[in-house]
């Protein structure tokens, strides 16, 4: 029932196994080209998650126990 289920997942992964590995090394091979651009993603993406922690903790009193 399971192979039912995941068949064509499974044949698209079997297909593209070799470009998987090629984007790892060209990954991987760029080195420092890559840094910069994950860092400003990553802080583009925390920084919201941390102002709204910020203002929930301010809304529902979180600090005054």
């Amino acid at each position: 029932m399971a192979n039912f289920l995941c068949r064509d997942i499974i044949s698209e992964v079997k297909g593209r196994w070799a470009c998987y590995g090629d984007d790892w090394r060209d990954g991987w091979r760029c080195g420092i080209k890559i840094l910069a651009p994950s860092v400003y993603i990553y802080c583009m993406s925390i920084l919201p998650a941390l102002a709204f922690g910020q203002q929930l903790a301010e809304e529902t009193s979180a600090y005054n126990w």
